[in-house]
């Protein structure tokens, strides 16, 4: 399922505010009808140019949509740096990899649009649907498979932030794969 359009005319909080019953329409009722993603297409210039900037709006997203959460008993970052730890809107756990201009071509996390970004959010219940998960003992071989397809079409790609790392690592990725994490959620500069 997607987003409602993204209007550059508004401001980002009101973009949010506009597409939540959406993504609560996802949660409901989209996975249980078979919908895998619900995809957001970021269209603001000053949000998806530079990483920092980026960051700090997906930290300001999730927290909005946290707010909607009639489910939740803590705030969603409690906990985030810990191994067990995943974004969860209305108890449904949520891996969110996100796409980017400012990303070189071969860089995995590239958006293909040099005016858009792309949130993607992927519920948990789609990797063990395919048996993508820790528990899988074929996981090592199909890691490496990934890694094999994605360097075979010239994209770079790196183990560093895949395997054993924390998953809100994996939410944003550094420019350079092998440099330090993004720490997104402490960036709060769209909090004013």
């Amino acid at each position: 399922m997607y987003a409602l359009d993204w209007d550059p005319g508004i401001g980002f909080t009101e973009n949010i505010h506009k597409t939540l019953p959406r993504f609560i329409s996802f949660v409901t009722n989209g996975i249980s009808d078979g919908y895998e993603l619900f995809v957001m297409e970021i269209r603001h210039e000053s949000i998806i140019n530079q990483i920092e900037d980026f960051a700090g709006f997906l930290n300001k997203l999730l927290h909005e949509i946290h707010l909607s959460d009639t489910t939740s008993v803590t705030y969603f970052t409690e906990g985030i740096e810990s191994m067990d730890w995943d974004f969860t809107f209305n108890s449904i756990r949520f891996f969110i990899p996100t796409f980017a201009p400012f990303y070189e071509r071969n860089h995995p996390r590239y958006s293909f649009n040099t005016d858009t970004a792309f949130i993607m959010f992927q519920p948990d219940s789609t990797f063990n649907k395919y048996s993508i998960n820790s528990k899988n003992p074929d996981r090592n071989e199909l890691t490496e498979k990934i890694k094999t397809l994605f360097l075979e079409n010239d994209f770079i790609y790196s183990l560093k932030y895949v395997k054993g790392s924390i998953k809100s690592i994996r939410y944003v990725k550094p420019v350079n794969l092998e440099g330090p994490p993004v720490k997104w959620w402490l960036n709060k500069q769209y909090f004013e």
